[in-house]
């Protein structure tokens, strides 16, 4: 994989979103952290400078929901919750496809035709419209209810209030895909 700078491809981060100076970079990511963390820190620094912090917002709340879905595959509603699961991902899930990332804004739109936030996508290992051939960027279908956590995670902390699950739900969920779940 190339670095950042070379696949957005300059060497200013202005609203065509593009990526601004070596001092900037090394600022917004330190040396200790993996090469994958720095470059999507860059990604969403970069983001943040044009305004669409939205954006990062929206996809974590999308790989949540996602997370929610698989948790609870088999009911719109899930057991002993008034709240159903979000209809995209729940659908999409159940017909055992990848989840398409819809944009429902024109700020979501906008940010679907923006390179910086496209390569932050792919960096967080969406698969990519012209990889698929289809319309929107999708969460693939494969990924777990942990890993779509830990894929959230990496976009920022999780606000627990806008969670509609606790981490000892998603804890107790991975054990019981893994057999690993004690009798009650």
């Amino acid at each position: 994989e190339g670095s950042v700078i070379a696949e957005v491809g300059s060497e200013h981060c202005n609203s065509d979103g593009h990526i601004t100076d070596g001092e900037e970079i090394e600022a917004a990511a330190p040396r200790e952290r993996p090469s994958e963390m720095k470059e999507i820190s860059v990604l969403k620094s970069c983001l943040i400078k044009q305004g669409r912090e939205s954006l990062i917002t929206w996809v974590q709340e999308v790989l949540l929901d996602a997370c929610r879905v698989k948790m609870y595959p088999d009911a719109l509603i899930p057991e002993a919750s008034s709240v159903p699961n979000e209809p995209i991902p729940f659908h999409y899930n159940y017909a055992k496809q990848s989840i398409p990332l819809v944009p429902f804004s024109r700020m979501q739109y906008q940010g679907l035709q923006t390179e910086s936030f496209i390569l932050l996508l792919h960096k967080l290992g969406f698969l990519l419209p012209a990889d698929v051939g289809k319309v929107y960027p999708r969460i693939p279908h494969f990924w777990s209810a942990d890993h779509l956590f830990s894929v959230a995670n990496k976009l920022g902390p999780i606000k627990k209030e806008n969670l509609m699950f606790s981490e000892e739900e998603l804890e107790r969920m991975k054990k019981k895909l893994l057999g690993e779940e004690e009798p009650t």
